[in-house]
């Protein structure tokens, strides 16, 4: 209990905090001295984007990701320990899983990066066509094109919809790759309780049994956590160099 506060404190004050602040200070001091020529040919929408739904990102989604991957990473580690004590040989399936896991990690990574950066990009349109939409919302009302304007906010959200979806789909089939593989596992600790059942006792038996279903949580909630830090540094990254940019 000590060591997931420690964690959490570390994590979401002393690291999420700090990193937050220094990264929209630096974006907001770059931004104000920026010349004028940037701001005509940067549209407004972009810098909303980073000082908001990037931001959050990094804020929200990054810290608890860290927090996820040190929580079930221990808790898989001391299940598989367990099991191992238990039934050795079980020890025979654990590198397999590892390579299967690795590989379906480092595949999903690919295309949800790609992803989230479409999903990311694509707000940007819709910022800028709201901030312009109530900076000329008069001119709008007296040439009666309210319709026209809402069409396209309806079109520039439906391309934003479906960038978020793909990503979402895409989770969806890590979830269900990652749950097939945590059938395995306690396939396999079933099978070797059942294969030493003259040597192994009932209460063992049943221990490795219930570790070997908790496990198949905490492992996919590894993986999915990984992934998505991964994904997340990936935005830090992009807020990185957009500050550069800003020099």
């Amino acid at each position: 209990m000590g060591m997931a506060v420690y964690v959490t404190y570390v994590a979401m004050v002393l690291a999420a905090i700090r990193a937050s602040t220094r990264l929209h200070e630096g974006l907001i001091s770059k931004m104000l001295r920026l010349p004028m020529s940037f701001f005509d040919t940067t549209p407004l929408g972009r810098i909303v984007n980073r000082f908001s739904s990037d931001m959050f990102s990094v804020d929200e989604l990054t810290p608890w990701n860290f927090i996820n991957i040190f929580m079930c990473g221990m808790s898989v580690v001391g299940t598989i320990i367990v099991i191992a004590t238990t039934t050795p040989i079980f020890l025979a399936v654990v590198p397999p899983l590892v390579i299967v896991y690795l590989f379906t990690q480092q595949y999903y990574i690919r295309s949800s990066r790609s992803l989230k950066r479409i999903d990311s990009v694509s707000k940007s349109p819709i910022y800028q066509h709201f901030s312009e939409t109530l900076a000329g919302v008069t001119t709008i009302r007296a040439l009666a094109a309210n319709e026209r304007f809402i069409k396209d906010n309806a079109e520039k959200t439906n391309l934003s919809t479906n960038a978020y979806f793909s990503w979402v789909i895409a989770n969806r089939w890590l979830q269900i790759r990652l749950e097939a593989l945590g059938s395995i596992v306690v396939l396999a600790a079933a099978l070797f309780a059942v294969l030493g059942r003259n040597t192994l006792s009932a209460a063992n038996a049943g221990l490795a049994l219930s570790y070997a279903l908790s496990v198949t949580q905490d492992i996919t909630w590894l993986v999915r956590s990984y992934c998505d830090l991964n994904v997340s540094i990936i935005t830090l990254l992009s807020l990185y160099q957009d500050e550069q940019c800003f020099q």
